[in-house]
């Protein structure tokens, strides 16, 4: 299996927490399609984020990244790709008000609906967002990678 997918992992209560906070204080990282990040895996953020997805992620084994919220209006997408800065990445749909806009990992659909968590290797399979027909789509996004360990 490529992926696992987590249905209904984060709550609605959280689901808006996390979009809010993303909308009002991370940083614009892209043009063309809003995209929005931090890379402070200290902030108050990152904090609450750890805890909402830790039953999912071994945070002894891996580290965070990135976080990135993916904002998508009608005919908005998101090409195929692989993430350059990470070995795996997180994917939680925010909304579901919205047609198009459908996942694809390696060619294949995956059905995310609104607080699944899908995970999977962003660095090692393409994977890309459908443009959407209707309607407005957000997810979080959050990359990491394996701890480093020390040489001595």
């Amino acid at each position: 299996m490529i992926y696992t997918l987590h249905k209904n992992f984060i709550t609605q209560t959280q689901r808006y927490w996390i979009l809010n906070y993303a909308k009002e204080h991370f940083i614009d990282i892209s043009g063309g399609l809003l995209a929005k990040g931090s890379k402070n895996e200290s902030d108050e953020f990152s904090k609450e984020l750890k805890k909402i997805i830790s039953p999912i992620i071994d945070y002894t084994k891996w580290k965070q990244v990135r976080i990135g919220l993916a904002e998508y209006g009608v005919g908005d997408g998101c090409v195929p790709h692989q993430d350059d800065s990470s070995s795996h990445t997180i994917v939680c749909n925010l909304t579901d008000d919205y047609d198009g806009g459908e996942f694809y990992l390696n060619k294949k659909h995956i059905p995310i609906g609104i607080g699944d968590v899908l995970i999977f290797n962003g660095n090692k399979y393409l994977h890309e967002v459908k443009k959407i027909k209707r309607g407005y789509r957000a997810s979080l996004s959050v990359w990491y990678e394996p701890h480093k360990k020390e040489i001595i």
